[in-house]
């Protein structure tokens, strides 16, 4: 499975188009972003919400203060 920070339809960063289309074959794209929307740096630390919810946990092992990474840890954890 994969969360996108765009649409569904749009796969960023475009070097990752063979990783969608087997997604599509044998997983999942999920996006709460409808169609056409493209990449913005707010949507990856809304999806990164998505991200924590969907997982059984989360583990950072390193990170910089600003990253996603962090941000998933602390939505994991406001999500219990």
């Amino acid at each position: 499975m994969a969360v996108l920070g765009s649409g569904v339809d749009t796969v960023y960063p475009p070097e990752h188009s063979d990783l969608a289309a087997a997604l599509v074959e044998q997983g999942a794209l999920v996006s709460e972003f409808p169609p056409g929307t493209g990449p913005r740096s707010a949507h990856f630390s809304l999806r990164n919400r998505l991200i924590s919810g969907f997982a059984r946990a989360v583990v950072v092992v390193e990170a910089t203060r600003k990253s996603g990474s962090l941000i998933t840890a602390r939505l994991a954890l406001e999500q219990g």
